[in-house]
């Protein structure tokens, strides 16, 4: 029983990394599409949207 609770946990953990270093790729793909001076707004948008994302799974988990 404690086995699969550690592999399911480590599964988990390994898809969001990944999913971390997507947000990151396309974060650096977005700002290669657009303007120098929008870059920062590109960049605070996707932090906003990942935050917002972690924090609708921990609060829709529990």
């Amino acid at each position: 029983m404690e086995l699969s609770i550690a592999i399911d946990t480590m599964w988990v953990l390994l898809a969001a990394y990944l999913v971390f270093l997507m947000h990151a790729g396309f974060t650096m793909l977005e700002i290669g599409f657009t303007r120098a001076k929008n870059a920062v707004n590109i960049i605070m948008k996707n932090m906003l949207t990942i935050s917002v994302g972690a924090l609708t799974f921990f609060v829709g988990t529990r």
